[in-house]
């Protein structure tokens, strides 16, 4: 059971791929947005300071709160290889797991709604025929794909983890509330 949080070289490149891949998201949405008359340097280089900075603070935050980067790591390990180690108390694997379970019923929800949104600016492209619309498609249509490929790849292991049976420890009601043994 992992305890240390530290990131270590791969967190840390880790967190260099996601503040890029911010970035170059910002730099598209801002070049689809904008003619290049009117683009304004400004806007486009404060978003793309503020992506490097929120970017990797949401990750390291997200990781934070799941008891660092190593345990969720260690959790995806889990529900890979479908099985908890034997050592691993319930109190400590089942939390983790089922909020995987909720951000994958997340994903899974993006991936149903998202559509709407992506046929909308379909209707609007051909309508209109403006390049940023077909632009927008296309992103909204990139975030179909990998929410819906995250919620396949995850949501059968998460369940099957959860569901599946497991010898644990009856600890009665109010046990915290029992005296204190002497060792006399």
């Amino acid at each position: 059971m992992t305890t240390q949080r530290s990131i270590g070289w791969a967190g840390f490149w880790q967190l260099v791929g996601m503040t890029a891949i911010g970035v170059a998201a910002w730099s598209a949405i801002a070049a689809l947005w904008w003619d290049d008359a009117d683009l304004p340097v400004a806007g486009l280089v404060l978003g793309a300071a503020l992506m490097a900075i929120v970017v990797p603070l949401g990750l390291v935050i997200g990781w934070n709160t799941r008891g660092g980067r190593n345990a969720f790591r260690e959790t995806y390990g889990w529900i890979r290889a479908g099985s908890v180690p034997a050592d691993v108390p319930e109190w400590v694997w089942r939390p983790r797991v089922t909020q995987i379970r909720q951000d994958v019923r997340m994903n899974g929800f993006s991936a149903l709604c998202a559509p709407v949104v992506a046929a909308l600016l379909l209707w609007s492209a051909v309508a209109g025929g403006a390049g940023p619309t077909w632009g927008n498609v296309v992103i909204w249509g990139a975030f179909i794909a990998v929410n819906g490929f995250r919620w396949v790849r995850w949501h059968g292991r998460v369940r099957r983890l959860l569901d599946a049976p497991r010898a644990t420890l009856h600890i009665p009601e109010g046990w915290r509330d029992c005296p204190p043994v002497p060792l006399i």
